[in-house]
């Protein structure tokens, strides 16, 4: 789902949103809303950065198969000329 580069720091991110979820839960039930609204803000951020972190991997992997489209074009047209010549 992530780019290897960025593999840990996505699994920080998981674990940071979860810890940021069961304190906002917790803080929640305390009734200390300013504390859980900012590790609701918190948790937010990582879902951002996992967002961001997944689209790089969209991105890369887009780019990869345009590229191996093209080179196998490029090898057809290539045998094609090849044939041609032959001919």
């Amino acid at each position: 789902m992530f780019l290897k580069a960025d593999q840990e720091k996505a699994e920080r991110e998981v674990d940071c949103y979860d810890y940021c979820l069961g304190l906002a839960t917790e803080k929640l039930k305390q009734e200390e809303f300013g504390e859980a609204s900012a590790y609701l803000d918190n948790a937010s951020r990582s879902l951002k950065e996992l967002e961001r972190m997944k689209i790089a991997k969209q991105t890369f992997d887009q780019s990869w198969f345009e590229i191996k489209q093209i080179e196998g074009q490029q090898h057809v047209d290539k045998v094609i000329a090849e044939m041609r010549s032959r001919i």
